[in-house]
């Protein structure tokens, strides 16, 4: 099972996600798989690409025995390990109950290739590490040839159609009789949704930004950016914990002066004078939570108007906004305003990169690509994002 450990008193190896046994002692070769993969990763992300493997464990406990697929993998036994994957594979090609049980299987067989090719490399003989491949090119056949969900899914739009955008960005200006929030909690839904729709920021790169975030930068021309990074003035007091994704997400993105302007008057007059150095302050004067964020979403979405919901509906197929459509939206207007001024899609994405915070090897601009083309109604989305912030930089540097 995937547990989280954070106790001090624990060695740094085991703390955050891992993987343990129905006895709570940890799968040895799933730490030695966490050990290897990007630095960097953010705990969730980290125990996303654990909780596949540890349906795995789970399946190999009940099919050889608690604690057997780490003995095979350490007996480097092809045989059983070949028996347990075909069996993982035809056991999740039978379900079919979750989303991506094409997934789980890939997941499962990454794995076993993963931990054995760094086996082999060690100690095997150039015989063995060829049995090897071989046994694993089969796997891989089996994948692609028979896959667990032959179901064809559409590549989900995300982002917001402009007859959405438009009316909510007017219902949570601050004062606005359409406004669902009470008085003392509109700046703060305002900030939050003016950060997310203009710069694309993920939800915990919003809830990390300490009070002094906004930096600027001297001379005639005044430029402003907002520094993504760990707060570094305090422990975080919150049961879940935003963090960086990667840690290509650390990085300045230039902002408008509208925006910095709009920032720094919800951090001196609406953001209260709590004793944390967090820029979202909730209303019991505490760091916002992730779920505070998904609550105040939750609300924007009971309160759209029936004409804006059923276009939202239509575009999207939902009727609710999340904070990642705003980065979905984000996205696509930012690609949209950089082939207006010329540039291919392909240099777009490369300008995009560090200012979305994706690593050099990151397969989402190429998503964002081909929603860029499917998403009709972005043909228009300059026509309600005429702000200062539309232009576009990347780095503090390029400023």
């Amino acid at each position: 099972m995937l547990v989280r450990l954070r106790n001090q008193i624990c060695p740094p190896a085991f703390r955050g996600p891992l993987l343990v046994d129905e006895l709570g002692v940890p799968r040895h070769w799933s730490l030695v798989y966490a050990e290897f993969l990007p630095g960097g990763m953010a705990d969730e992300t980290l125990a996303s690409r654990l909780r596949p493997v540890d349906s795995f464990y789970r399946f190999a406990d009940e099919l050889l025995g608690p604690g057997r697929l780490d003995a095979a993998i350490t007996a480097f036994d092809l045989d059983q390990l070949g028996m347990v994957l075909e069996g993982y594979f035809m056991s999740i090609k039978n379900r079919r109950r979750r989303k991506s049980p094409d997934s789980r299987w890939k997941a499962a067989l990454d794995f076993v290739r993963d931990i054995l090719s760094r086996i082999t490399k060690g100690v095997a003989s150039e015989t063995r590490y060829r049995e090897l491949s071989n046994k694993l090119a089969r796997y891989e056949m089996l994948y692609s040839n028979l896959r667990t969900d032959r179901r064809r899914r559409a590549e989900p739009i995300r982002s917001l159609p402009l007859s959405v955008r438009g009316p909510v960005r007017a219902m949570l200006t601050p004062g606005s009789p359409n406004n669902p929030f009470r008085r003392d909690a509109q700046w703060r839904v305002f900030v939050i949704f003016e950060v997310l729709f203009s710069l694309g920021l993920r939800r915990a790169e919003l809830l990390m930004l300490a009070t002094d975030a906004v930096q600027h930068g001297s001379g005639n021309l005044q430029t402003f950016w907002l520094d993504i990074k760990v707060n570094r003035y305090q422990v975080d007091p919150r049961y879940s914990k935003p963090s960086v994704k990667t840690h290509h997400s650390i990085r300045p993105v230039a902002v408008s002066q509208r925006l910095a302007n709009l920032i720094q008057k919800y951090a001196a007059n609406y953001r209260g004078r709590p004793n944390h150095s967090f820029l979202i302050n909730s209303r019991i004067n505490t760091p916002l939570s992730t779920e505070g964020v998904t609550k105040i979403f939750r609300e924007i979405s009971r309160a759209l108007p029936t004409a804006v919901k059923q276009d939202l509906e239509a575009c999207t197929g939902k009727t609710s906004i999340t904070p990642h459509d705003l980065r979905h939206t984000c996205v696509i207007m930012r690609l949209n305003q950089l082939q207006r001024r010329g540039k291919s899609i392909e240099g777009a994405l490369q300008i995009l990169r560090p200012f979305f915070g994706w690593s050099p090897s990151s397969s989402m601009p190429s998503r964002y690509a081909r929603a860029f083309f499917e998403d009709a109604a972005m043909r228009e989305c300059d026509d309600d994002f005429d702000d200062p912030e539309a232009t576009v930089h990347t780095t503090k540097r390029s400023l």
